[in-house]
């Protein structure tokens, strides 16, 4: 969607506590990195109400909260598979979230909400627990719809969500995904063909 960076700050200040949704591919150019640093440090300092939730994924995930770290950690929401992924990369002074929790108590709902975003993971998902390696891969993609729909109070849904693409495929892997699943919830989705114009 098209968006101004003036838009965008009047659609995030009707909301109290607003959670923007930042992320994106794995595969990130050297040369666009500091760009999406830029634009997180950008966001934390305009939005000081705003609450930035990431998946602490290499590359876009953590090119964004890196730029947010810069300004308030505090802000920083690391939504995680479980306690061991990544672990050094997350922000000190920022909060995690494990997916491993919220299955607890919302399987069904996350199930349901992937594969109507992903149906083409249908096996990879109703097979999981019978295949080691396919649960841990649909631990992602569930870990990516979780990040979307949240769960009531306690994980806030995003009110707009910032990607970086690949330009050529944008809506392929798990940011794909994610994205699909901003779609079915009628999120904003924007990615770097707008944002850049941000900065």
């Amino acid at each position: 969607m098209e968006m101004n960076f003036s838009d965008f700050v009047e659609l995030v200040s009707k909301h109290e506590k607003p959670v923007i949704l930042l992320e994106g591919r794995r595969e990130l150019p050297e040369s666009d990195r500091p760009l999406l640093v830029k634009l997180g440090e950008k966001l934390a300092k305009t939005l000081p109400n705003a609450i930035f939730r990431s998946g602490n994924a290499k590359g876009a995930d953590n090119a964004f909260i890196e730029g947010v770290a810069l300004v308030d950690p505090s802000r920083i929401e690391n939504l995680v598979p479980d306690e061991k992924t990544r672990k050094e990369y997350i922000p000190k002074g920022s909060s995690t979230f494990l997916l491993t929790d919220f299955l607890q108590v919302m399987e069904e709902r996350l199930e349901y909400e992937t594969l109507r975003a992903s149906p083409q993971r249908a096996d990879m998902i109703k097979s999981r627990k019978k295949n080691r390696m396919l649960e841990a891969k649909s631990k992602y993609l569930l870990r990516d719809t979780l990040k979307v729909i949240g769960y009531g109070h306690k994980l806030p849904q995003p009110i707009a969500a910032i990607f970086y693409v690949n330009p050529d495929e944008p809506k392929t892997g798990g940011t794909g995904h994610t994205i699909r699943v901003c779609e079915m919830e009628n999120i904003p989705v924007i990615t770097q063909n707008i944002w850049m114009k941000w900065l």
